[in-house]
């Protein structure tokens, strides 16, 4: 039976370690690519709404025929949270990369050991961000849902439905 002094601890070859470096370069770059692409999503999604539930008092429900304003007012303000959130975001992730330079250089040119597992600020609020974005999408969405629901089904119920819809005949 072999002892622990006779088992051989496993070295990597030189093309692994390449392989590993590329490998590792390739999912920071797909991670990147995807927290950025989440990020213009969440701003893209949030716009369109309010942009839509702004035409839909507009064009739709007229603001003086309209019930459960608050809710209306409440989805503005999460799209427009959202919006600041995941713009405040960019910079945020902007100060993360330049924290992560100089843990970097820490580790890999002075031979600071336990740089590498260094935590910043900045890199420890951006999954709070994307987090805090996505919520306040998702409530906006919510809420105006429920606004328009409830305000389609009253104001088809109404008499100024039946007299607008008699004048677009």
């Amino acid at each position: 039976m072999p002892t622990e002094s006779d088992i051989t601890p496993y070295v990597p070859s030189q093309e692994a370690k390449n392989l590993h470096a590329k490998h590792v370069a390739q999912a920071w770059t797909d991670q990147q690519a995807s927290t950025d692409a989440f990020d213009n999503n969440l701003l893209t999604f949030a716009s369109a709404a309010l942009g839509l539930s702004i035409a839909f008092i507009k064009d739709i429900v007229p603001l003086e025929n309209a019930e459960w304003l608050k809710t209306l007012y409440f989805s503005w303000g999460a799209f427009a949270g959202c919006i600041l959130v995941t713009i405040a975001s960019f910079q945020i992730a902007a100060q993360a990369q330049i924290a992560h330079q100089k843990t970097l250089a820490d580790y890999y040119l002075r031979g600071d050991n336990s740089a590498i597992n260094r935590k910043n600020g900045w890199s420890k609020a951006l999954p709070y961000c994307a987090g805090v974005g996505s919520l306040l999408l998702l409530l906006g969405i919510v809420s105006t849902l429920v606004f328009a629901s409830k305000n389609v089904s009253h104001y088809k119920e109404s008499k100024a439905w039946q007299m607008t819809a008699k004048q677009k005949k």
